[in-house]
């Protein structure tokens, strides 16, 4: 897999059988057949999880049958032969079909028994375990409903999905072990014991969940590798098919480690190792085993994009099969999906849950397909395959039996938006209000156009007269004082009042049936919010309208508190950044940091904005720390002066930046506006009529668009335009809280006390960082080298591996990465987001930049002492040790672990 696509999110769901619930769902379906059939007494070594822990490797081989385990294992072998047989039998007579020799089980006849104790028996003892459960589980399911149906009794879905799910964990048990056997068999060793990453399942597809939950912000995603991948998570599950074509083919074309997930994902579908279809619809181990081996060398990474643009529609199903299973262990998140109706939550990806209709009769068909492949001796490409298989199954859909599980390719429903987005309540008050205006000003613009002038912005005496004609502002002056005061304490004490819709703004008044004529909570038009607001009475009408101005003004600041430790670290790095401890000798910085903020500049403390401008002044880190080689330390505000109040004598911020072209303009039309004064012109109604009816001179002059543009600048202007500088800045206290302002979130590094604009990126576990932070400035009173040789020395970068100093020379220079799990030397006394170590070009790998985020760097020093490339997710893995003794070059393996241990 490509290397930019692996971190610690991106890990199978499952590491071994009994964590993915393997050796549960085999022991309820034992306990199963036992009720119905005769089961011969099975050991505990049976169930085993790991084959390695059973027995050494003379038994596990089977060395002429000797040991009394595989002694134990041939008879095992011979009744559990026997006993898939009788199941497999009871299949065919409940559902009606054949199964010719060569598709069936392993047949026990005497001579056959005799063969297959010269095998491993112990595996295959094992094997047949999981083929016995499997048969059963296809058994238990079809009495339950046959395959192809939906189900009738909604009572018995929940134990129709536990047979889905305990099915597929014994497919998996089966397959990996026939795997293993297969190995055996051809190559006489096997690469790895059997595991659930031993063949392609659901078990061990990657937990993308945390990858899927960046799909609204893809520029927090540093790899493009990842950004592909998230291209298609995200647009699969789009009910419409607008612009999947070209998604598909960049994403395959571009991404090596999104063509590889891809391909594991088809390869899943085909050999029906998930839980989304009827047990007896999942192919016979023997045929499964057959199709995988086939896959692995027939869907190759060079032609598989060609392969999927063939079945570009029914690749989309794959992906969302995938993505369903992949996000299922997010249980949050889901809920989260659920509750605001993404159609990812229509695939119910829970084990609670039987798969959707679509989604099982799409994998229906990929396994059909996948059978189908089997049965052409992979003669017949696998795109076509799988195009025939999904038109028989549009042909049953055209049947338009109810009774039948059907698929159509819009079954997610119509439309393109991945998400059904609801219009808030302030938005349909803003369209009312709008409205309002309008019928106000456009007279008043056609009067100064029919004058050669354009009321593209108002004069404080035309503003006021406009807008105490707005019909929506005097409903609510008809309130009461105390109603109007009610009403905004209600809009500021409800932290989602600007994301309310009309319904729940009116539940939250209680005012009764208020909703919006739209779907999605919304209206239609101004005419229609008029009559939406107005449905429920006047009253209720400016109830409604004053609430909504309130919660759309403190929509416009969100201020969020991020606890009291936060605000304790922040005050810490505040005081030691601004030598609050050397200037004040009083000062107890171990004491309660907080206590000293009064001795800190407000600037440094606070966010500082101009109303006029809509610029923040503090000086703060803008690069989501990717410039984090050159720390951040400016301190103060920009364009900013002093104003001393000569009553308080209190000084205040105030803004010292140019008058912009636009205000000045502002400004100049303004005061012709006020010298005009062409409200008390005579009308002239022909002109006015001209510009109003007559559509030639409205088309040619694009009146209509200017009025509307005007309109909307009109209406949002302030009273007059004031410079910046005539007014105090906007100060916020912001110690221990992100503020949002205009679009844009501000905080303060909890470990330097900078100001930045939060992104994504800008964490360090729990605590917001600017990644860039300064640990000389923070701690000035560190030892200083004594002579310029040892400052020179003690600023040259050392590798980490070899410890040899940079000689700052021409040439490749040293690889300074992040390394937040490093503990040595200065590392020890920094906090994990300052933590770096270097790398001449002879140790440096590629790799090391994304594994130092996760892996401890033993890890890495020895992976480049035996110039390997690490298992990304492997760290924590107990280490595997054989009594095997290794051969050759144990003289060489001693030296270069001795080395790498000296440096670790």
């Amino acid at each position: 897999m490509n290397v930019a696509l692996c971190d610690t999110s991106l890990r199978p769901l499952n590491s071994d059988f009994e964590s993915a619930g393997v050796i549960d769902a085999l022991v309820r379906l034992c306990q199963g057949i036992a009720e119905h059939y005769e089961m011969p007494d099975l050991p505990m070594w049976m169930v085993e999880d790991r084959l390695t822990d059973v027995v050494g490797s003379e038994a596990e081989t089977g060395a002429d049958g000797t040991s009394e385990m595989a002694s134990d294992a041939s008879g095992l072998v011979v009744s559990l032969a026997k006993l898939e047989v009788e199941i497999l039998t009871d299949v065919d007579k409940l559902l009606g079909r054949s199964r010719t020799e060569e598709e069936g089980p392993l047949y026990c006849r005497r001579e056959e028994a005799t063969l297959a104790t010269a095998l491993p028996t112990i595996a295959l003892a094992r094997l047949l375990l999981g083929a016995c459960c499997e048969a059963y589980a296809s058994l238990a399911c079809a009495r339950i409903f046959p395959p192809g149906r939906k189900i009738q009794r909604k009572k018995l879905a929940r134990e129709a999905q536990q047979l889905y799910t305990d099915s597929c964990k014994a497919a998996v048990w089966t397959s990996v072990h026939a795997q293993y056997l297969c190995d055996l068999t051809e190559s006489g060793m096997a690469i790895a014991a059997p595991c659930i990453h031993s063949v392609p399942s659901e078990l061990m597809e990657l937990d993308l969940s945390d990858v899927y939950s960046k799909r609204t912000s893809p520029k927090s995603v540093a790899s493009k590798e990842t950004i592909h991948l998230l291209s298609l998570m995200a647009r699969c599950t789009n009910p419409g098919s607008r612009g999947w074509d070209s998604i598909v083919k960049q994403s395959l074309e571009k991404s090596d480690g999104t063509r590889r997930i891809a391909m594991n994902a088809l390869s899943v579908s085909l050999s029906g190792m998930h839980s989304c279809i009827h047990p007896a619809q999942r192919i016979h181990w023997k045929q499964r085993g057959i199709l995988i081996n086939t896959l692995a060398s027939s869907v190759t990474t060079a032609a598989f994009p060609d392969m999927m643009m063939t079945c570009v529609v029914q690749f989309k199903e794959c992906m969302r099969r995938m993505v369903s299973n992949c996000i299922s262990s997010n249980y949050a998140m889901v809920a989260a999906l659920e509750y605001v109706e993404h159609p990812v939550a229509l695939l119910k990806p829970s084990p609670m849950h039987m798969p959707i209709e679509g989604l099982e009769a799409s994998c229906m068909a990929f396994a059909k397909a996948g059978e189908m492949h089997v049965r052409e001796d992979a003669q017949v490409p696998v795109a076509n395959c799988i195009l025939k298989a999904f038109d028989e199954q549009m042909r049953i859909a055209s049947d338009e039996n109810e009774a039948l599980v059907q698929w159509n390719p819009g079954f997610l429903g119509k439309g393109t938006a991945s998400i059904h987005q609801k219009i808030p309540a302030i938005s349909v008050a803003a369209d009312l209000w709008c409205m309002a205006f309008r019928c106000n000003f456009i007279p008043f613009w056609t009067h100064s156009s029919s004058h050669c002038l354009r009321a593209y912005r108002l004069d404080p005496v035309q503003y006021k007269a406009i807008h105490s004609l707005n019909a929506a502002t005097n409903l609510t002056l008809l309130l009461s004082d105390q109603e109007r005061m009610r009403l905004n304490r209600v809009a500021l004490n409800t932290p989602a009042a600007g994301i309310m819709t009309l319904e729940e703004a009116a539940a939250l008044l209680e005012i009764p049936g208020m909703k919006g004529s739209s779907c999605n909570g919304g209206s239609k038009g101004p005419i229609d919010a008029l009559h939406t607001i107005c449905s429920a009475g006047e009253r209720n009408a400016a109830r409604i309208l004053t609430f909504c101005r309130m919660a759309s003004i403190s929509e416009e600041i969100l201020v969020y508190s991020l606890g009291p430790e936060t605000a304790r670290m922040q005050a810490t790095a505040l005081v030691k950044r601004l030598l609050v401890d050397e200037v004040n000798e009083d000062a107890d910085v171990e004491g309660d940091p907080l206590s000293l903020l009064h001795l800190v500049p407000e600037h440094s403390q606070s966010l500082c904005a101009c109303i006029q401008c809509r610029r923040v002044a503090n000086a703060h880190a803008a690069d989501a720390g990717t410039k984090w080689r050159q720390p951040f330390t400016e301190i103060g505000t920009s364009s900013s002066m002093v104003s001393v109040d000569p009553d308080t004598r209190e000084l205040h911020m105030r803004c010292a930046k140019r008058s912009s072209a636009s205000l000045r303009t502002a400004v100049a039309f303004e005061e012709e506006m006020c010298a005009r004064e062409i409200e008390s012109d005579a009308i002239d109604p022909d002109a006015v009529k001209s510009i109003i009816v007559d559509s030639n001179t409205g088309s040619e002059s694009g009146a209509s668009a200017r009025v509307r543009r005007d309109a909307k600048s009109s209406m949002e202007q302030r009273v007059s335009s004031a410079p910046c500088g005539c007014d105090l800045m906007l100060t916020m206290p912001i110690v221990g809280k992100v503020v949002r302002l205009w679009g844009e979130w501000y905080a303060l590094c909890a470990y330097c006390g900078c100001m930045l604009r939060v992104h994504p990126g800008n964490r360090v576990g729990t605590e917001i960082c600017c990644m860039r932070c300064d640990y000389r400035m923070l701690n000035r009173k560190e030892k200083l080298p004594q002579s310029a040789r040892d400052a020179a020395r003690h600023s040259a970068p050392r590798c980490r591996y070899c410890a040899k100093e940079d000689p700052q020379r021409s040439g490749a220079k040293w690889k300074q990465v992040r390394a937040p799990l490093d503990m040595t030397g200065k590392n020890a006394e920094l906090p994990p987001p300052l933590r770096t170590v270097y790398f001449c070009p002879q140790h440096f790998r590629p790799w090391i930049p994304s594994c130092l985020k996760t892996m401890p760097m033993r890890i890495i020093l020895s992976h480049i002492a035996y110039n390997a490339k690490p298992c990304y997710g492997m760290a924590d893995e107990p280490v595997k040790t054989t009594s095997t003794k290794a051969k050759g070059g144990g003289a060489k393996r001693r030296k270069l672990r001795n080395k790498t241990q000296t440096h670790t």
